[in-house]
């Protein structure tokens, strides 16, 4: 599901979080810390001049300014919601959120084991590699599945 300029849709996992307060920490915030950069000083050449301040943009916002990235939240939902009708495009930054299950905040405190993190990220990486500007909806009745609404698309005759 590449663009023509061989874009694909990303999904950043976050890193460790060990306790329950780091956990409620990275599922309070949107993009699970990949949207933070750093501000520092770096010393220069020149041992005369005097140190210089470095932006350092994060890889998120790297993503949409220099390649027009974008994320999958709409309207305040995000992809696990059962409200959600948004589109993972080929430039979409998708956060696979494993940590709200674990949190205080959205899932019930208790981590679940690696194993249903992992099915979770496999299925994640399943409706990202579906065909282009897919639209996920969430099936009623059982909330780990999706079902799929293609939009429609020109007969191969047509430009």
């Amino acid at each position: 599901m590449s663009d023509s300029n061989g874009c694909w849709p990303i999904i950043y996992v976050r890193g460790y979080a060990m306790s329950r307060g780091e956990i409620d920490e990275t599922t309070a915030d949107p993009f699970c810390g990949f949207n933070i950069g750093s501000t520092v000083i770096r010393a220069t050449p020149d041992p005369k001049a005097p140190p210089r301040k470095l932006i350092f943009e994060s890889p998120l916002v790297r993503l949409q300014s220099d390649f027009q990235y974008g994320d999958v939240y709409e309207n305040g939902v995000d992809i696990d919601d059962a409200d959600f009708t948004g589109t993972i495009r080929t430039r979409s930054v998708i956060i696979y959120r494993y940590y709200d299950s674990a949190s205080t905040l959205f899932g019930t405190g208790k981590t679940p084991d690696i194993e249903s993190f992992a099915k979770g990220l496999s299925k994640r990486m399943q409706e990202a590699g579906e065909e282009r500007d897919v639209r996920l909806h969430r099936a009623r009745g059982d909330g780990n599945r999706f079902e799929q609404v293609r939009p429609h698309k020109p007969s191969s005759a047509q430009p």
